[in-house]
């Protein structure tokens, strides 16, 4: 039987293409022959208690009093000094490579952007150095227009993909620009989204602007941990990280203090709850 469960407590379960919903109040509703399997499902798999309540076989049961939250599970100073070492040792050079303002880079670099987001297999015919350079030149062109209005930045660009590949791919457009512009925009993907979900945030994982919404909420909640945990990388956690690269305390500090990289390490703490 598998299953996934929520923050709030609810579980979802599916076998043989059945599903078993729970609710936030520990009300599982099932047939009267799954009853026995799921009760002793929970009790296996989260440790709670429960028996069959007449008529109409629903399960209840009582969760534990102490439950384990997203933030003590994946400490942010972790997810800090995750996006450090991704930084330092992988995106520092590709945003080199691709931040000039008029020009992008060559038909190789390119295609190594798009392995390192995973977003390579979206494009088809990407051996091609004529289709690679026209994905740089969609995305010089909309780069280049950007003023305070990244949703509709990620919009055109993923409007320019469709037209030129047939595939309008908003988790491309906003990869490609965030690695060349950084601030202001928020990477989609199906990680992300996941965990907005389960974090209770309800939205169209299709409409950018949607997402962004919800992202910047959640983010907002959390600003405060995040800044404190990327600002502890500068003391004692140095000597554990890739700090090593940068050549001050001072470069350390201006690095880690930078709103865009805050928001990255939201990002990956999104990327551990998604993947779970």
């Amino acid at each position: 039987m598998r299953s996934k469960k929520y923050r709030d407590g609810s579980v979802v379960f599916l076998e043989h293409r059945k599903v078993w919903v729970g609710y936030a109040e520990g009300r599982i509703v099932c047939t009267k022959n799954s009853a026995e399997k799921v009760i002793d499902f929970l009790k296996s798999r989260f440790g709670v208690d429960g028996q069959i309540a007449s008529n109409d076989f629903t399960f209840r049961h009582q969760p534990k009093e102490e439950k384990m939250t997203s933030n003590s599970i994946i400490p942010f100073t972790y997810c800090a000094a995750r996006f450090l070492e991704q930084w330092l040792k992988k995106e520092r050079e590709l945003h080199t490579r691709i931040a000039g303002p008029t020009n992008g880079p060559q038909a190789k670099e390119l295609r190594k952007m798009l392995s390192h987001f995973s977003i390579q297999r979206n494009f088809t015919g990407l051996g091609n150095d004529e289709l690679a350079l026209t994905i740089i030149r969609l995305l010089v062109e909309v780069s280049s227009q950007v003023s305070n209005d990244p949703v509709s930045a990620v919009n055109d660009l993923a409007s320019g993909f469709e037209a030129e590949f047939g595939q309008r791919n908003l988790s491309a457009a906003s990869k490609l620009l965030w690695i060349r512009k950084r601030h202001p925009f928020v990477i989609l993907d199906k990680q992300a989204t996941s965990a907005l979900t389960a974090l209770g945030y309800d939205f169209d994982p299709g409409h950018y602007g949607e997402f962004y919404k919800a992202w910047h909420d959640a983010f907002s909640k959390r600003r405060e941990e995040i800044r404190a945990a990327s600002h502890r990388l500068v003391g004692p956690c140095k000597a554990f990280t890739a700090a090593h690269l940068l050549s001050s305390d001072a470069d350390l500090l201006a690095l880690v203090s930078e709103d865009w990289f805050q928001a990255r390490v939201f990002d990956i703490y999104l990327w551990e709850i998604g993947s779970a």
